[in-house]
């Protein structure tokens, strides 16, 4: 059975965001590819994509199995930006993802993923 998933054209950054990680437990890759294969600016974010994507294909050996994400921080900047912070957890260490949330008609897409798999040595 295939299930499709698609980011793009959510309603509100709630249902964006519990796409995102429905995705994400099944298949970080999936779900960046998701994220940024919808729009006009799709093309300029390849490099990064294919960066994310690196990234995270390393995390189940570096720090074992996806467990769940917890929201920290949630910043609103204006009525089209939002900027949400999580923990997401695996069995040996956490890692931080900043999801940049931008609504430029009347649905929210994700603009950008920063990941931070150093947190917590700050």
């Amino acid at each position: 059975m295939l299930t499709v998933f698609m980011l793009h054209g959510q309603t509100t950054p709630e249902q964006l965001t519990d796409k995102f990680f429905e995705l994400y437990s099944k298949s970080p890759k999936m779900a960046i590819n998701d994220a940024f294969s919808f729009g006009a600016c799709s093309s300029k974010t390849k490099e990064q994509k294919d960066t994310l994507i690196n990234q995270t294909e390393q995390f189940q050996d570096l720090y074992g199995w996806y467990i769940s994400h917890e929201k920290l921080v949630e910043e609103t900047e204006g009525e089209s930006l939002k900027i949400l912070t999580y923990l997401v957890k695996y069995d040996c260490q956490p890692i931080r993802l900043i999801l940049v949330l931008y609504k430029a008609k009347d649905d929210w897409s994700i603009s950008n993923i920063y990941i931070d798999n150093d947190f917590g040595s700050d």
